[in-house]
């Protein structure tokens, strides 16, 4: 009966309770293993987006520093006037080494491949590197964009067609001044080579990973392009094309422009979790992902543990079903020890995180002892890690900046937060400037200041740089001579010269309070507004005007205005130079001027006066001397005719000697007289078909002499601007004297054409005679001056004279080019 009572006493309800504990272990041991998956891949979410926004603003923040040393390159105006002046004068050796020695120290300081100064045709005049360089076409079109635009131009990722090198190249103009405009000499091609930093930022991961990865992509058309080396395939920057990638792709999400975190195939196939984002200000995207498997690859060790726990508990759940306290507490310690693994693992994230920051972290207890410090805190102060954990936060500071360390930190206790600049110094005693951003954190219980130190060397440098440049232009502008002034659309004086305040007698505080039309009065103050509406409305004006000091004078001043516009706002920007001293010699001048009319008038009389003497001379030679010469030459014929038997030999030698000197006597007045003629001709200007004249007169002298073989070559087409009768005499001058001196040649040749001679054009006439030496050559244009004798050439030597004066009053130059016995060449430009 008590077996039975026993049998039956058999704890059902516990046997219930083991039933629903083992449902509930089962249950929960599934709903820990979603739990634990969804939570591991929140978390790997959470740290893709973390780290692609982190590296997004990395690389946003390196496009930003370039485009701000392109900035400080665009607006030095020293620079761009050495550059000016260089390219205007090549051979200004002082300027080019100091140009030379700019871009070196540019080059080396922002660590850029190369600089190159690039001329307004796009010729490479200086390379910082000195190394010879090929501008490629994609070269070419960058800078002669920014050349057009006159804006600084900053490419996509490019591989250059020259080298197959992957480039990102930075173009500035150079602007210059020229005629009151701003107008682009040349450029400045900064080479950016990607290796350096941004794909070794790009493939860098903060954490451990087999299978994680950076990539940067752009869109081109219908395709993405990868921009950078990929971990899993090589070769792959800039020639991996994807055309249609499908809807599970990662690369889906680049093409709808969509930012955020997904699952998806990568290129190998495999499913990656996934985090894009857009670089601002420019056309790429980044993608930050990591396979699902080593994500998921804890999830499945959770899995096999969930499984064997659950068996045990199940197991364990019949022996001990006694035990629920304990069993109770083992499920406290390990709900604590999941919690723990959690922590450990968020700070193992934050240390990596930190550990590859490129700027330098700190965590101090409140008396400024340092608890932690990341890699590039051993590197920036050159303690190692140990050394720098044994120290307070005064031992890293500069001394001169120790004073402000305890209202520092009084301050950052009070505010909780707090950004400021101030000095460190490193192991080896070098102080450089940081900037700090400081707060209060709470670890454990306990308070910390956390600092993120960057070094801003470089940024003061440029500061400095900055203000000693504007410590030159302010010298510059009070040692411009006259007065220079600066102001707005509003007619506020933002910037102006001494020689302004000494002039009007102002003060610069008054000044500053002053429009600059109350510098004038009358009619003046108004014509003053009119011109600058002018400047402002179209880009420049001039005027004269007094200006009206402050005790009441007037100075008259010539001023210049242009307009410079800035990206928002338009300024007048001009100088005024005293003109007191022309005004007085321009009174000078115009006396000088009437006395000088006067001279001119009657000196005009007085020549007129001696053209008509003149006239009246020539009138006489050419009827008073010509009647004697006609006598001598017809009675000599006529005793030579009627009386040559009575006569010997030497007489009549003598008789013919008679004949032929009175004859030369006459050509030498006839040429005289056209000589004059030539001088007092009245010109008109026509155009005038030199080859149709050439081959008019060479055909008269064809027809003259019948019995010469000569071969005439001319060039077709040949129309210049003259007075046709003067042109016409002076090509039969030429041609008359290449056919006379051609003659002994039993070939001869006479060209007429046209050719380059000093970027002008010329025209030449060419025989094949008797030539002369060039030596004499200086004597061939004066009057009566001959390199022949009479009894080898003929002629009484003006004809050349009279073809220089010709080509003088056409405003011209004629000179010749001879050997002896090889012919002779006339130039003649009109």
């Amino acid at each position: 009966m008590s077996q039975k009572t026993r049998y039956q006493a058999i704890p059902y309800h516990l046997i219930l309770i083991f039933c629903i504990l083992s449902v509930s272990f089962c249950l929960a041991g599934y709903q820990y293993y979603v739990h634990q998956r969804e939570h591991i891949r929140l978390g790997k979410q959470d740290e893709l987006a973390a780290i692609a926004d982190l590296k997004v603003n990395q690389i946003a923040n390196w496009r930003k520093e370039r485009l701000g040393d392109a900035g400080i390159i665009f607006g030095n105006r020293l620079m761009n006037d050495y550059v000016r002046e260089f390219l205007e004068r090549p051979g200004t050796a002082l300027h080019e080494r100091e140009i030379l020695n700019w871009l070196q120290c540019f080059k080396q300081q922002y660590s850029y491949h190369n600089i190159l100064l690039l001329d307004g045709t796009g010729n490479i005049r200086i390379s910082a590197t000195g190394e010879k360089e090929m501008l490629g076409p994609d070269a070419k079109r960058l800078a002669a964009e920014a050349l057009q635009k006159r804006q600084v131009v900053f490419s996509d990722l490019y591989r250059s067609k020259t080298t197959n090198l992957i480039r990102l190249t930075l173009v500035v103009p150079v602007v210059a001044s020229h005629r009151q405009k701003n107008v682009p000499i040349g450029a400045f091609l900064l080479r950016i080579d990607p290796q350096e930093f941004l794909y070794a930022l790009i493939q860098s991961w903060p954490t451990g990973s087999a299978t994680a990865e950076t990539i940067m992509v752009r869109r081109e058309d219908n395709e993405i392009v990868y921009l950078n080396e990929l971990r899993h395939r090589k070769n792959t920057a800039l020639d991996l094309r994807v055309s249609d990638p499908g809807k599970d792709h990662v690369l889906a999400m680049v093409r709808g422009g969509i930012e955020g975190v997904a699952e998806g195939i990568d290129y190998r196939g495999v499913p990656v979790l996934v985090a894009t984002r857009m670089i601002p200000d420019s056309p790429w995207f980044l993608i930050a992902k990591v396979d699902q498997d080593e994500v998921f690859a804890t999830v499945r060790e959770h899995f096999w543990f969930t499984l064997v726990l659950v068996n045990v508990f199940i197991i364990s759940a019949g022996a001990v079903l006694g035990f629920i306290w304990r069993n109770q507490r083992a499920s406290f310690y390990r709900q604590q020890y999941e919690a723990e693994l959690e922590r450990v693992a968020l700070i193992q994230h934050y240390e990596y995180l930190t550990k590859y920051a490129n700027d330098i972290i700190l965590l101090m207890d409140t008396n400024g002892r340092l608890t932690e410090v990341n890699e590039r805190a051993v590197s920036a102060y050159g303690y190692s890690r140990d050394e720098l954990l044994q120290m307070n936060i005064q031992d890293i500071r500069a001394s001169e900046a120790l004073s402000d360390l305890d209202y520092r930190l009084r301050e950052l206790h009070e505010s909780g937060g707090l950004v400021y600049e101030t000095y460190h110094q490193k192991k080896d005693k070098t102080v450089f400037p940081v900037e700090v951003s400081a707060r209060l954190i709470e670890i454990e219980g306990k308070k910390y200041f956390q600092s993120i130190i960057r070094e801003i060397s470089e940024r003061k440098e440029a500061e400095f740089r900055i203000l000693e440049e504007k410590k030159l232009s302010d010298s510059v502008i009070n040692s411009l001579p006259g007065v220079f002034y600066l102001f707005d659309e509003n007619n506020r004086f933002l910037r102006w010269n001494r020689n302004l305040e000494a002039v009007s007698g102002y003060s610069s505080e008054e000044i500053s309070r002053m429009s600059p039309l109350e510098f004038f009065a009358g009619e003046e103050n108004i014509l003053i507004g009119k011109a600058v509406e002018e400047v402002f409305a179209q880009g420049e004006s001039v005027i004269e005007a007094n200006l009206v000091s402050k005790d009441g004078s007037r100075t008259p001043y010539f001023f210049t205005g242009l307009r410079f516009v800035s990206s928002t706002h338009s300024y007048l920007i001009g100088t005024g130079i005293d003109i007191s001293k022309r005004k007085k010699t321009e009174e000078e001048l115009h006396a000088l001027n009437e006395e000088l009319e006067q001279r001119v008038a009657l000196r005009t009389r007085q020549l007129e006066t001696a053209n008509r003497e003149l006239e009246a001379f020539s009138y006489s030679v050419s009827h008073d001397l010509r009647a004697p010469l006609r006598s001598i030459d017809g009675f000599s014929q006529a005793i030579q005719e009627d009386f040559a038997d009575r006569l010997d030999t030497e007489g009549i030698d003598y008789l013919q000697r008679i004949r032929r000197a009175s004859q030369h006597m006459g050509q030498l007045i006839d040429d005289m007289l056209n000589l004059s003629r030539v001088a007092r001709y009245e010109m008109k200007h026509e155009e005038v078909d030199l080859s149709a004249l050439v081959r008019a007169i060479t055909a008269d002298l064809m027809a003259a002499h019948p019995g010469r073989d000569m071969k005439c070559v001319i060039e077709d087409g040949v129309i210049v601007n003259g007075d046709f009768r003067l042109l016409r005499i002076m090509l039969e001058n030429l041609l008359n004297n290449a056919w006379k001196f051609s003659a002994r040649n039993t070939e001869p040749l006479i060209q007429f054409g046209t050719t380059e001679y000093k970027e002008r054009k010329v025209c030449f006439i060419r025989d094949n005679g008797a030539g002369f030496n060039m030596k004499y050559a200086v004597k061939l244009f004066d009057p009566f001056q001959r390199l022949h004798t009479q009894a080898e050439f003929p002629g009484t030597g003006v004809g050349l004279a009279i073809v220089y004066r010709i080509i003088q009053r056409h405003g011209g130059q004629v000179w010749a080019e001879s050997e002896e016995g090889r012919g002779a060449t006339f130039y003649f430009a009109l």
